[in-house]
């Protein structure tokens, strides 16, 4: 019985022996960064994407509201377009909140005080009083450092693989859209520089109640009202299917998002929080072990 507890003591000492020395490569691994490059890349690209695309849509916005003013068939669909706009930027809010707040904890691993904080808690392993709370914290911050880095590292690489969209479809989308839109604002607004010049050209600079009467005749005879009309049909085609089409790229990059940054994150959590109940368990032996120990010594005596 003795020398099973003996041997019993033994392995568990290996095997306490192996989880120190792989928690100290960890610890060196944290303070070389590992794969940190990798994971600052992904998701600093990720994060400007989402951001880049929440310009676009205030330009888009800072465009059109003047358009609604002058072209009343933009104006009667405007309501409907913003409604389209902000659920756009609430996608875009969450989407960006999550893909932060796992860049601000990367941004937090990469600060030397967190690395002398890691490698001070796993000396605090071999002082045997607080060993058991050092393993849990020291845990906690590998999760972090080396640990968010080598997760990062392994989405990036399944984005790239799997071509999942993290925001770049609905960026280059806005994109195309605000060109067309520039491309049609200056094609109208050549038009209305086009009347105001016939018109300073026949009256001087002068506009009187009977040059507006003239005026409406010069639009009718230009075609320049029918052209602006026609504009205005242009433009609510145009930002209609834009906006239809910006909400159904959005809502599947923000499934994209939560599967890479909410769904991955949490099924890492939940295998090491495995890993470390698996670890605890070697904690508890070791108070029977004590226990055994002591009837062994007493014994002896």
């Amino acid at each position: 019985m003795y020398l099973d507890i003996i041997f019993f003591t033994m392995t568990f000492n290996h095997q306490r022996n192996y989880i120190y020395v792989g928690l100290g490569i960890l610890v060196i691994a944290s303070f070389f960064n590992l794969l940190y490059g990798t994971a600052e890349s992904f998701q600093s690209q990720a994060s400007k994407e989402l951001l880049t695309s929440t310009a676009i849509i205030s330009q888009i916005e800072a465009i059109i509201l003047p358009l609604a003013e002058s072209i009343p068939l933009i104006k009667n669909w405007s309501y409907t377009i913003e409604d389209d706009f902000q659920k756009l930027l609430s996608y875009l809010e969450v989407a960006n909140i999550l893909v932060l707040i796992q860049y601000s904890l990367l941004k937090l691993s990469h600060w030397m005080f967190f690395k002398w904080i890691t490698l001070i808690t796993f000396a605090a392993l071999f002082w045997p009083p607080i060993r058991l709370y050092a393993f849990r914290i020291l845990i906690l911050l590998l999760m972090i450092s080396p640990g968010l880095n080598i997760f990062s590292s392994l989405s990036a690489g399944i984005v790239s693989q799997t071509n999942i969209d993290l925001g770049t479809e609905l960026k280059s989308h806005l994109a195309a859209t605000k060109d067309t839109i520039d491309q049609k604002k200056s094609f109208q607004q050549l038009k209305l520089d086009s009347l105001k010049s016939k018109q300073a050209e026949k009256h001087d600079g002068k506009l009187t109640f009977l040059d507006k009467v003239e005026d409406k005749a010069i639009k009718t005879t230009d075609n320049i009202e029918n052209e602006v009309s026609k504009l205005g049909s242009d433009f609510l085609a145009i930002i209609r299917f834009a906006s239809q089409h910006a909400v159904e790229l959005a809502m599947n990059m923000l499934v994209n998002i939560i599967i890479i940054f909410v769904f991955l994150p949490l099924l890492y959590w939940y295998m090491f929080t495995l890993i470390l109940k698996k670890l605890f368990n070697f904690s508890l032996p070791n108070s029977l072990i004590k226990k055994e120990e002591n009837k062994v010594k007493d014994l002896i005596k």
